[in-house]
């Protein structure tokens, strides 16, 4: 594999070799500073060895007399290369640099490094073969013409090994992620999870359109958090046993995946471990319209966002500047107009969500029952933990299905369990936590954990999709005031203009979920017949019924559908791949699809075999593992 080191100094950059005097060469910024520098090269190249101190200043003294005499062609046909060289050499250093530091990380980041010198280096050879035929026909006094010769000839020598490292490195990742050669990735998303890193896999047929999509998440744990076992549950395949665990969060997936009802909840399509490394690795489903607060943020444009900033003083000065533009915000909302969400899409996400929040309580739809089943308690219940995936094929058909995602901080109860309930408290995301989640002495220490708090977390996701907002920052129990607004309230509450907007049943429904004790908020049946009752009073409603039970191939679906702003699908199944979206980060161009001979009729699950042990990759000249622990997260 090319390493950095590997690569000739003297033909990559034009900057002379590093002497006492050279140094002075390297610092040089101005114009005429990179036009000597430039011409110390090819002196270089042309005595085909460094030059001495003394050689050094006088060349460079005669230099910078000869560039006082440059004609005003020269200087606006054949200096601006020059230049332009100047810089992408310089970065060039900079870049090597980082591709070596990369050979300890992981392979999608030495990816990224190794695509960054490519970009640079066919970048120089872009603008050397412009300065090539520039010169082309033209007298050149200063004997340049050999030099741009060599120079396109090991920048090109450089583009080849650069790209053969990257093919090499792109297969080793699909190795790594057990993907057949079908598959290609990996695709970074900015948001990550509590706890994992993120990343698309998009599958192409062998005429290179899309035929399948799977989110790979990625979670390492600290050494106390590995042992913990809060980390860790019994495995539901194998509910006697008290030896076979799994990570609480594949344990939750697996509970919920065989289900009916299923459908509401982001499915968990494989599983592996990397114990050696404290890592566990899910392959999931792909929710092709993104999650819930990014589709809020759409709606409301209005909304102050935080600026990204580098250093701790440009946060603390970029945080009062957003608490300021917060404060303003709040202070004018109800005279804003803002572009509310159509009621009909609240109530079909209600009903999903109400579902999944069912299947968490008793693990089945039914009225009653019969399996034993230990409640599911998500603790980081919001709307960007909600997905939104392809249309239901029975209800909503018009509108993205939620579906919950993000199993990171669950924890599952048996019946029986009498585990410690502070341990849990603090858990989630501020102003998006019932009240039982913060306060530890709130309620004078409860028994146990119930389903009351998921329906608080139902609730408020519910109402973030009222207010446009995740979470209701006035909440008392709450420490601080984080936007801005000067009113406060013991549980989340509709604005004026949001009542007005939408009917009372909706109103009611969500202020009964959010209640602030648990014994006061209704159960997840009596949610679900409330919302039911709702679709069958299509007399007072607003539609809701008859949307719900729409055909897709219905007029008024399509109608629906063209008045609800979503976030497009981004890798449409059918469609080719190379068409829809930039290679993966890292890869200088999409790879090609597979021949048709190298698939196989029954090609296994992405993944491999699951919830075995990831067998490391290792680096042919190290010998070492090419994988490398991500950042730790040590939160509860």
């Amino acid at each position: 594999m090319l390493r950095p080191q590997d690569f000739p100094r003297e033909t990559q950059s034009f900057f002379p070799p590093e002497t006492a005097s050279s140094k002075e060469a390297l610092a040089m910024a101005t114009e005429s500073d990179a036009w000597v520098s430039f011409q110390l090269a090819v002196k270089i190249h042309e005595e085909g060895r460094q030059l001495t101190n003394q050689e050094f200043d006088r060349e460079t003294s005669q230099l910078r007399r000869q560039y006082e005499g440059l004609t005003p062609h020269y200087r606006d046909t054949i200096l601006p290369h020059m230049l332009s060289i100047h810089e992408l050499s310089s970065m060039r250093e900079e870049l090597d640099t980082e591709l070596a530091a990369s050979a300890e990380q992981p392979i999608s980041n030495r990816l990224v490094a190794f695509k960054k010198c490519l970009d640079n280096v066919d970048e120089q050879f872009l603008h050397y073969n412009h300065l090539f035929q520039t010169l082309h026909g033209v007298r050149d006094p200063f004997n340049t013409h050999d030099y741009v010769t060599s120079q396109l000839s090991s920048l090109g020598h450089d583009s080849k090994d650069l790209k053969q490292n990257i093919r090499q490195l792109a297969d080793d990742l699909r190795r790594e992620h057990g993907a057949s050669p079908s598959w290609v990735g990996a695709w970074k998303f900015a948001i990550d999870g509590s706890f994992g890193r993120t990343s698309l896999w998009v599958k192409q047929d062998s005429s290179g359109l899309i035929n399948d999509r799977c989110m790979i998440k990625d979670t390492v744990l600290s050494v106390n958090s590995w042992d913990s076992k809060l980390c860790f549950a019994k495995d539901p395949r194998y509910p006697e046993s008290e030896e076979r665990t799994l990570p609480t969060e594949v344990a939750a997936h697996a509970a919920l995946r065989p289900l009916e009802g299923s459908d509401t909840i982001i499915r968990m399509r494989n599983w592996r471990l990397a114990s050696e490394r404290r890592m566990y690795r899910l392959y999931l489903e792909f929710a092709p319209h993104g999650d819930l607060y990014q589709f809020m943020t759409w709606y409301n444009s209005e909304m102050p966002s935080m600026r990204e900033v580098s250093t701790e003083s440009e946060k603390e000065i970029a945080a009062v500047e957003h608490f300021n533009s917060l404060k303003a915000f709040h202070d004018s909302r109800e005279a804003k107009e803002l572009k509310w969400l159509p009621e009909p899409f609240i109530w079909a996400c209600f009903e999903s969500l109400a579902k999944a929040g069912l299947l968490m309580e008793q693990g089945s739809l039914d009225e009653n029952p019969l399996t034993r089943w230990d409640l599911i308690v998500r603790f980081d219940l919001k709307p960007s933990n909600v997905f939104l995936g392809v249309p239901s094929t029975t209800n909503f058909t018009c509108y993205p299905q939620a579906k919950l995602g993000d199993f990171g901080l669950a924890q599952l109860f048996s019946p029986e369990d009498d585990g410690d309930y502070k341990q849990y408290c603090g858990r989630g995301t501020v102003c998006c936590r019932a009240p039982e989640q913060v306060l530890l002495t709130l309620f004078g220490r409860p028994e146990k954990w119930t389903s009351a708090t998921n329906v608080w977390g139902i609730g408020i996701i519910i109402w973030g999709l009222m207010e446009l907002e995740e979470g209701d920052h006035r909440l008392v129990y709450e420490k601080g005031i984080r936007d801005g607004d000067s009113r406060s309230s013991s549980v989340p509450t509709l604005r004026p203009s949001t009542e007005q907007r939408y009917s009372k049943e909706l109103c009611d429904l969500v202020d009964a979920c959010t209640e602030y004790r648990p014994s006061d908020r209704p159960s997840f049946r009596e949610v679900l017949n409330g919302i039911h009752k709702r679709f069958q009073d299509t007399s007072t409603g607003r539609g809701v019924g008859a949307i719900r039970s729409l055909s897709k191939d219905d007029r008024l679906s399509f109608v629906v559908q063209r008045s609800f702003d979503v976030k497009k699908d981004g890798w449409p199944l059918g469609e080719e791949l190379k068409h829809w979206v930039a290679p993966p980060p890292g890869m200088h161009a999409m790879p090609s699809p597979p021949f048709p001979e190298d698939l196989s009729t029954e090609e296994e699950e992405i993944g491999g075999v699951e919830g075995t042990e990831l067998e490391p990759l290792y680096d042919d000249a190290s010998g070492e593992s090419a994988d490398e622990e991500m950042e730790i997260d040590d939160s509860p």
